[in-house]
């Protein structure tokens, strides 16, 4: 659900079915954060829900408008619209940096809650695992060591 939207929105030429189908990769990483499922990973998940509102709301908003002005919302017919149209092009700046994690915008501050939540994680699953492997029980795979690696 994270990835695989990535490739739809890459060969998509209608800039509204690009937003669609990054509103699903976005969703993908949020339930990523509601997999991990530790007090830091949920609040990350949500927060990046709420922020998410925000500059996807803004990104369609702007595709709006620029659907009005120009009667089309194909890329392969669009340039040159920052002249045209420069506060609208200023929000689809603004909107689009948020959204790829850029320091300092809202995207950055909830992907990064999510993120560190998924490698403390990791961290104490393979720290779980390892630990059972030395007590010298057998084989490092046994039952239910898969659950300890990823699920804390």
């Amino acid at each position: 659900m994270t990835l695989f939207p990535i490739f739809f929105a890459v060969i998509e030429n209608d800039l509204r079915k690009v937003l669609s189908y990054s509103l699903n990769n976005q969703l993908g990483f949020m339930v990523v954060g509601i997999g991990i499922g530790t007090e830091l990973a949920l609040n990350g998940a949500v927060a990046h829900a709420f922020v998410h509102i925000i500059y996807k709301a803004l990104l369609f908003m702007s595709m709006g408008a620029v659907l009005y002005r120009t009667g089309t919302i194909r890329a392969t017919d669009l340039g040159g619209l920052y002249r045209s149209m420069p506060w609208t092009a200023a929000f689809c700046i603004v909107g689009a940096m948020s959204i790829s994690a850029f320091p300092l915008f809202s995207g950055f501050v909830a992907k990064s809650l999510t993120l560190s939540a998924g490698r403390r994680a990791l961290r104490a699953g393979m720290d779980r695992a390892s630990d059972s492997s030395c007590r010298g029980d057998g084989a490092f795979w046994d039952q239910g060591a898969l659950f300890r690696i990823f699920r804390p």
